[in-house]
């Protein structure tokens, strides 16, 4: 069991991390905290997932932002929006994107669209990913030592069940919005 959680584990954070994965992050964090996961991989995986997911959808909306934006008004909406609030704070857009829950991956095309150099772009994509991930990561992590405190009399499948539990909430959540997206266009 252990070794599927391991294996999985790192393939299903990858793939979190790549697109708005802070909830699958954190959980990594606290599945290293409790040995099924070993928080130096976790780390490095989220780490890189999270910095070439923002470069990939950088570059989709400066290669094709115009496109989405017609095609998806609903997600039009949201990078205008992001685009408007790029040309007034540049600088606080670049330095904080990546704690912008919801938003990010609409805040990297308007980046990506709004004709920002990739040398700038990458810079500050290097420093939010290494920060993001970190505050994540060990988030989940001391919330495990935490959390573990008060659970060790039950069984180490409750954490096992416990996580997968968040993990098809914030599944549910993520097909939801994407579905209602959609919908709007």
């Amino acid at each position: 069991m252990e070794a599927l959680i391991a294996h999985l584990g790192y393939s299903g954070l990858a793939l979190g991390a790549f697109l708005e994965g802070e909830a699958v992050v954190a959980m990594s964090g606290f599945l290293a905290h409790a040995h099924y996961l070993n928080v130096y991989w976790v780390c490095v995986i989220a780490g890189l997932a999270t910095f070439i997911g923002d470069q990939t959808f950088f570059m989709l909306g400066r290669k094709h932002g115009d496109w989405v934006i017609g095609k998806f008004p609903g997600f039009g909406r949201k990078v205008n929006r992001a685009k408007e609030l790029i040309t007034k704070h540049q600088h606080v857009i670049m330095a904080g994107f990546r704690f912008a829950y919801g938003l990010r991956i609409a805040t990297l095309f308007a980046l990506g669209a709004s004709g920002i150099r990739f040398k700038k772009f990458f810079f500050w994509n290097v420093f939010n990913s290494v920060v993001w991930t970190l505050f994540f990561v060990f988030g989940g992590y001391y919330f495990g030592e935490v959390f573990g405190r008060y659970i060790r009399s039950f069984r180490k499948e409750f954490i096992l069940y416990g996580g997968g539990v968040l993990v098809l909430i914030w599944g549910y959540a993520m097909v939801r919005s994407f579905i209602k997206d959609m919908k709007n266009n």
